[in-house]
Order: structure tokens, then C-alpha cells, then sequence
């Protein structure tokens, strides 16, 4: 702004000019692809990546490619405060994906979080010590992304369902406190539970009835499950960058302090077979989220309970060349895979993460978490 006196008298006629400058600020845009085209409140400015000087008013910037979803933002410049706008575009699949919250909650308080996409080799090698013939590596690739619960169902989550369920005890050590996890379930009343979680959210059954009993529902739904296999070893694998962890607190032995509730020296009373040497304070199973969660803010995939999984039971043959997408199991079976260990669980070799087994009925360190479809 410039400002100027100026007096007249009557009947006189004065002029004045006034220049004004503008007041610019510096704006840089950058980010990838480096080919889109940049467009400054409309009009195409040439190559996204590059440095403006603009007048210090607002300013719709917009970013654009074929075939990818604009980027819009807008901006308003300061003189001798230089700013940066960085975009990156996306397919549209893409930025559809991205709206996808990171994390839900039921109406009865359990969080789930969001796990988008992951590839990896499930299973084991041949020469891991301690491996069993029933952990044949194939290479699973997960597209459809999915929601994980956080923490096991616990006690006081599955009365909600059915009021008169009773943990139990355990050689006088209690399992039926609320907040330890919810055992001695069948995998048909897990699956029951899921579908009532379901219908109390609004979300369509993850199981339908066949024969007298409950069976995954083909197509999967969005509605609450037990996780796949794939899902529960990639989670559980899951180390900040890829699905290779060995043991629920890394790579190697021994079991490092607090690193989860396994069968530990003060449950030499319980069962014949302890972890050496480790004291992690909890005879029986621990309340759901004692010990530190994992890279993706998982609790107890090692440790507290083994976990019922939607899939039936089957010994894979290894096949270097196939890629296995969203697998679910096979369709006929009378047992179900269990994966992760548990607090009676003090072999190390079946600690590792890859460890899995069959299960029927029933157990007293046997529980489950849910899962679920994102869409």
C-alpha cells in the first residue's frame, strides 16, 4: 500500500501517480512424479518441480498427470519466508485406499488396526533349528487390506456374548478374570462370537451356517473373523520393514526379560517343560496388553494364548514358483490351525513365530483375536 496528501483548491484540477510494488513471496513445489504439470490458480505454470515467486495473496495450486489423482492445496506467500509444498500422486485406487482409517473400534470397545497389503515367505527354511515338517515356506502375497485386533478377546469382551462363560482354573491359578483372555472356546463359538460382534456393528457375517454348523462364508465378507493364517504369521512376523521375524522379540535366543508369557520358571508346577531361567511374572495367562506390542502395535502374538485362526488344517508342499493370494484354507477339515505360543508353551522351538499346529476342541491356553475385511 502507498499513501499520499494532496491538496486542492477550488475549481483546480491536480493528478498523482502512484506505483505500487508487489509484494512477492517464494514458493517451491516438489515432490513426484517429477513429469505432472503445475497449475497456479488455474493457469498451467509448466513442470510441477519448480520454484515460484507469487504475490503474498492466497493461491490455489494444483498438481496434475493422466491417469493419476490431482493434488490440490492452497498457499499464501510471505515475503522473506521462502515455503515448500510437496506432493505425491497417486492412482486413484490409490488415494481411494488411503482414506481407509488406520484404526476402528467395536461397540464394545475392541481396536483394530489397519494392515494394507504385504507379501512374504511363510513358513520356515529347512535348516532353521527346530523346525517341523508342517511349516513348508510359499510365498503368500495379501492384497485385500484388513483390520487386525490389537489385543485377544478377553473374558469380560466374550460375556458381553455369553454372559454364563467361565474361563476356568487352572491347577487353583484363575483363567476368568476379566481382562485375561477369554479360554476354553471352541473355535464354532469364537466363530459365534464374531458374527454377533457383527450384527452388533451393522457389518454383514463372516459365517454362515452349513450343515449344522458354521463355515466362512465364500465370498469373504467385511463382517468380524477369526484372522487367516496368512494374516495372523505376517503380523506377528512383522519387524518395521518386512515379515521375517523369527521369535515374537527378534532373531535370536535366549528369550529376552518381558519380551512376552511363556511357560516361565514360577509355572514349573503347571507343566514339566519351562523356559530356563525366565521369570516374566505371570504363572497362567496374563491380562490382554501386559507386555510391549510389536511393530505394528500388536500385543501377545508370542506368548499369553495360542490363538484359533479361520483357516482349516493343512500340511503345505513348498513351490518356489507360486504365489499363494489371500488364502483362506481348505474347505474341508474336522481341525483347525493354531498359531502362536502360549504361557504353557516352554519348548523355545516352539516359540518361533513360524510354529504352527491342529486343534479340535477347546483348550485352556487357547484363545483368539478378531479380524476383518477393510471393504
Amino acid at each position: 500500500m502507498v499513501e499520499r496528501a494532496i491538496a486542492v483548491t477550488p475549481g483546480e484540477r491536480a493528478s498523482l501517480v502512484l506505483k505500487l510494488q508487489a509484494v512477492l513471496g517464494e514458493v517451491t513445489v516438489r515432490g513426484e512424479p517429477a513429469d505432472a504439470e503445475l497449475f497456479v490458480n488455474g493457469a498451467s505454470r509448466g513442470p510441477a518441480n519448480q520454484t515460484l515467486s507469487l504475490p503474498s495473496a492466497p493461491h490455489s495450486i494444483e498438481v496434475r498427470k493422466a491417469g493419476l489423482a490431482a493434488f490440490a492445496a492452497t498457499v499464501t506467500p510471505k515475503p522473506g519466508l521462502p515455503q515448500v509444498v510437496e506432493y505425491r500422486l497417486t492412482t486413484p485406487e490409490q488415494a481411494r485406499l488411503a482414506q481407509i482409517p488406520a484404526t476402528i473400534r467395536t461397540r464394545i470397545g475392541q481396536e483394530l488396526r489397519l494392515v494394507r497389503a504385504g507379501r512374504f515367505a511363510m513358513g520356515s527354511p529347512r535348516r532353521e533349528p527346530g523346525r517341523r515338517s508342517n511349516e513348508a515356506q510359499r510365498n503368500v502375497e495379501l492384497r485385500r487390506p484388513f483390520y487386525i485386533g490389537l489385543r485377544e478377546v478377553t473374558n469380560r469382551e466374550f460375556r458381553q456374548f455369553r454372559g454364563e462363560h467361565a474361563s476356568g482354573i487352572f491347577r487353583e491359578e484363575t483363567l476368568d478374570l476379566d481382562q485375561q483372555p477369554a479360554v476354553r472356546i471352541s473355535w464354532q463359538e469364537a466363530a459365534a462370537f464374531c458374527n454377533w460382534l457383527s450384527a452388533t456393528d451393522g457389518l454383514p457375517p463372516a459365517y454362515v451356517q452349513k450343515g449344522g454348523r458354521l463355515e466362512l462364508a465364500q465370498p469373504v465378507t467385511t463382517g468380524y473373523r477369526l484372522p487367516t493364517e496368512a494374516e495372523w504369521e505376517f503380523v506377528a512376523r512383522y519387524n518395521g520393514r518386512e515379515a521375517a521375524l523369527k521369535y515374537p522379540w527378534g532373531d535370536a535366543l535366549p528369550v529376552p526379560a518381558r519380551s512376552g508369557n511363556y511357560a516361565d520358571q514360577s509355572a514349573i508346577y503347571l507343566t514339566p517343560v519351562v523356559v530356563s531361567g525366565y521369570d516374566d511374572g505371570f504363572r497362567v495367562s496374563a491380562p490382554v496388553g501386559s507386555f510391549a506390542p510389536n511393530a505394528l502395535g500388536l500385543f501377545d502374538l508370542g506368548g499369553n494364548v495360542s490363538e484359533w485362526t479361520t483357516d482349516r488344517y493343512s500340511i503345505y508342499v513348498a513351490d518356489p514358483d507360486k504365489v499363494v493370494t489371500d488364502p483362506v484354507g481348505p474347505e474341508q477339515g474336522e481341525t483347525w490351525v493354531l498359531r502362536g505360543s502360549s504361557w504353557l508353551t516352554g519348548r523355545t522351538s516352539d516359540l518361533r513365530l513360524a510354529w504352527r499346529d491342529a486343534g479340535a476342541t477347546a483348550r485352556p491356553d487357547l484363545g483368539f483375536r478378531i479380524a476383518r475385511y477393510a471393504e
